[in-house]
């Protein structure tokens, strides 16, 4: 796909910090072929297609005349809408005539009206922008411009999704945890070296750099407004049957007000495949999972929900209450998948919880909806577990109740089909559960859309530990999505063997191959475990993340934390 080799170039240098000054032995980036986007990408989805009709059930008149208050469309359908691409979609809404049907791109589809209430399904139509969508009846009919067919994902979870770009151009929003401290020989925070202020200037100016060049006609925005709570339809937790959301193009004052990271995703995915991105967002700060799912799916789990739910245990996160104004009205709309971004500060059954509301969503929506997850970034003013995360009681010997926990927990949810997570260890803030490198997230999204759902050929996926066994001098470790060998960096920091007795110490790699690492540690006689990413930071040198961590692929990617055995 055109500019794509020279994109990825640039892309991979941001997303990667530029190189990372500081690091031992940064990684080259190989370069990613310039041809087709996969096998997969121009897939068709002829699900529902059995519901289209194209035989005339009505005769349309050729003439008819624009009347608007024929037909209500549900707002998901306005002007500037854009459509799934190569799917079958759903059109429905109101209407006060007695048939409908839809006209666009020559071709017309009949639907059904049932109580004032219009239905109409469409063929799968390839990816283009520009339309004319005509509603029409006997009647009359309503217009409906400037329409496209792309890629369309609805983007959830909590802050850190809501956090928009209006909120990353004051750098990091001044909020902290704890003093900024940096180190007087290592670089800080990847690119922005100096104390916070200086800090925040670097993040504010590369966010309006962006958001200067974000005018992209055939991206599609949809902000789903928010409820305050003491709306009593919010407070008596109702059924909204419409969002209540416009879709706007991407323009630099509509992305202000959008989320950060499904502006680095939209951005990025579109220059990449030079087809219409739309992006749904439904997300608020401060939610647990509980309030996310149905009534129903939270009664069928209420054993694994351990975080809100009742009204008792937390109004603010009562069940079903973020599911039924932001989630419920989205029902029946056709997306390419759900991105999702949630779960700081819940370790306990959190990949029951996250399994339990992927299955719910997708019997609602009726097909299976394909999940995003985005690896959380590390977070944690040091090695110990940070506040605001709560213990575990599950007993000596078990995972702490620190980010790692949680991330090993969101691991789980790949157990389900077409569910596909993001690693992003390497990014975040030391003292800030929001972080300001939001394009790191945003960009590794668009890599596993490149890889799950394209098939596209190159260094898309960060490294998953595939075996460990013993080896002459300790034990062998081999990774799939290694392409470009493994690369051990950062004196092996965050890597950690333990033998018989459980008590962890510093280990030591080297790369193995074109797939290995062989693990050494001094410390024990015979290594039992071993463990990569556990730690949150250092406690003395609290360096930027990327150095905390030590063990990438050829691409720069690092790879994914784990915990490993070593049976025999």
């Amino acid at each position: 796909m055109k500019r794509i080799a020279c994109l990825l170039a640039c892309l991979l240098g941001l997303c990667l910090f530029a190189g990372c000054g500081g690091t031992e032995n940064t990684p080259e980036t190989p370069e990613h072929p310039d041809a087709s986007l996969g096998e997969h990408f121009d897939a068709v989805d002829t699900t529902d297609l059995e519901k289209v009709v194209t035989a005339p059930t009505f005769a349309v008149p050729e003439d008819a005349r624009e009347d608007e208050t024929l037909f209500t469309p549900n707002s998901l359908f306005g002007d500037n809408m854009i459509l799934q691409r190569n799917a079958v979609t759903c059109i429905w809404g109101s209407t006060t005539a007695d048939e409908v049907a839809v006209r666009i791109d020559g071709a017309t589809y009949y639907g059904t009206v049932e109580n004032g209430t219009f239905t109409v399904y469409l063929a799968p139509h390839a990816a283009g922008s520009g339309y004319t969508l005509e509603l029409l009846s006997t009647q009359g009919k309503r217009t409906v411009g400037n329409v496209c067919f792309g890629e369309v994902f609805l983007l959830s979870g909590q802050s850190n999704m809501a956090w928009s770009m209006a909120m990353n151009a004051n750098g990091d929003f001044g909020v902290h945890s704890g003093a900024y401290k940096p180190s007087d020989t290592e670089p800080t925070y990847s690119q922005f070296a100096g104390d916070s202020a200086e800090r925040n200037a670097a993040i504010a100016a590369r966010v309006a750099e962006k958001l200067a060049a974000c005018t992209y006609p055939d991206i599609r925005l949809y902000n789903v407004p928010l409820r305050a709570a003491e709306d009593p339809v919010y407070a008596e937790n109702q059924k909204q049957t419409d969002a209540g959301g416009t879709w706007t193009p991407c323009t630099p004052e509509t992305m202000t007000a959008f989320s950060a990271v499904g502006c680095w995703f939209g951005t990025t995915l579109h220059e990449l495949t030079d087809i219409p991105v739309g992006l749904i967002c439904a997300a608020l700060g401060s939610t647990n999972i509980p309030t996310w799912m149905s009534e129903e799916t939270y009664e069928e789990n209420r054993d694994v929900c351990m975080y809100g739910g009742d009204r008792t245990q937390d109004e603010f996160n009562r069940a079903a209450r973020c599911y039924n104004q932001y989630i419920y009205p989205l029902l029946g709309y056709k997306c390419k998948a759900a991105v999702w971004h949630q779960g700081e500060g819940q370790p306990l059954s959190y990949g029951d919880s996250l399994k339990a509301l992927i299955g719910g969503w997708r019997e609602d929506f009726g097909y299976e909806l394909p999940f995003l997850i985005v690896g959380l970034p590390r977070y944690g003013e040091n090695d110990e577990v940070p506040a605001g995360y709560a213990a575990t009681d599950a007993g000596e010997g078990t995972l702490s109740a620190s980010p790692f926990a949680i991330r090993e927990e969101q691991k789980r949810a790949e157990d389900l089909p077409a569910v596909y997570r993001t690693v992003n260890v390497d990014a975040g803030d030391y003292d800030e559960l929001h972080p300001a490198d939001k394009d790191t997230v945003g960009i590794r999204l668009v890599w596993k859309v490149m890889d799950a759902f394209y098939g596209a050929e190159g260094n898309w996926s960060s490294p998953e530990l595939l075996s460990a066994a013993r080896s002459e001098n300790g034990v062998l470790l081999t990774f799939r999505n290694a392409a470009g060998g493994m690369v051990v960096e950062n004196n092996s920091r965050n890597l950690e063997a333990a033998g018989a007795d459980g008590v962890y110490y510093p280990a030591r790699a080297a790369s193995v191959g074109d797939n290995g690492v062989e693990v050494t540690c001094s410390a024990v006689e015979e290594i039992v475990s071993v463990r990569y990413g556990y730690l949150n930071y250092p406690k003395l040198d609290r360096n930027d993340v990327r150095l905390y961590m030590s063990l990438f692929n050829g691409a720069g990617l690092p790879a994914d934390q784990f915990v490993v055995t070593i049976e025999g």
